[in-house]
């Protein structure tokens, strides 16, 4: 029985060393493979783990009633000329944001832009957080200009890559009635001080592809109305002050 415990320890023992010796050199044999790797990938591997090195440039931007044609009747009736309609649906409407910005993808590896969302200071409304981001691509059918609009999905940019893109973002959670473009309207019409020089913050944040885990800030801008812009807007028909673009700087 003696001798069979010491044959036992001494198997175990041998078999731990040759597990030491053929780790040792799988570790010697793997080292130099992964010294390479590691020097020829370092700029891959790098981006992986940090935050996104994103360019991006946006000129102008829009706030806007966000009302969608869903009466062909009364779609056919603004066709007329009768536009009294639309002033009334649109100022009942949730104020949306909508701008084309360019993206540039700085990072040695392929990004993936997962999901957008947008922040805005607005006066009238205060901080505002716009959720529900859509595409917007523009069609020309028969002659005529129109706009689809499509909930954003997965959008990939290759290293040095750029991309532009038109979105437009509204609140999909607060009621209308507290978020109504007619707030904002009225406002302007009144030529509210608090209106004047800067309308509206803009934040644009991305969440990326990557180890990154938070959605990183990779626009910011405001849109400001100065004197004669205010006037500007005051001298529009109803019809046409249903949203306000400017410079987005």
């Amino acid at each position: 029985m003696i001798y069979l415990r010491c044959l036992v320890r001494r198997t175990y023992t041998c078999v731990l060393s040759v597990g030491d010796v053929i780790g040792k050199l799988l570790a010697f044999l793997t080292l130099p493979a992964t010294l390479i790797t590691g020097y020829f990938y370092f700029d891959e591997i790098r981006d992986y783990f940090s935050k996104p090195n994103l360019t991006t440039e946006i000129r102008r931007a829009t706030l806007r009633c966000n009302y969608v044609w869903r009466d062909a009747e009364a779609y056919q009736n603004y066709q007329r000329g009768i536009v009294g309609e639309l002033t009334e649906l649109c100022r009942a409407s949730p104020i949306a944001i909508s701008f084309e910005f360019s993206v540039t993808n700085n990072d040695s590896i392929t990004r993936e832009i997962k999901n957008l969302e947008i922040g805005a200071k607005v006066p009238t409304y205060g901080p505002l957080t716009l959720d529900e981001v859509q595409s917007v691509e523009h069609l020309i059918q028969h002659g005529v200009e129109t706009n689809l609009r499509r909930d954003w999905r997965v959008e990939t940019l290759a290293p040095g890559a750029t991309v532009i893109f038109e979105i437009l973002a509204y609140d999909s959670a607060t009621d209308v009635g507290e978020m109504d473009w007619q707030h904002l309207a009225e406002k302007l019409d009144e030529q509210d001080p608090n209106l004047l020089n800067e309308i509206a913050e803009i934040e644009l944040q991305a969440r990326v592809s990557g180890f990154y885990s938070k959605a990183p800030t990779i626009l910011s801008c405001s849109i400001a109305l100065d004197a004669e812009e205010f006037k500007q807007w005051q001298e529009k028909a109803p019809h046409r002050r249903i949203q306000v673009t400017n410079q987005c700087l």
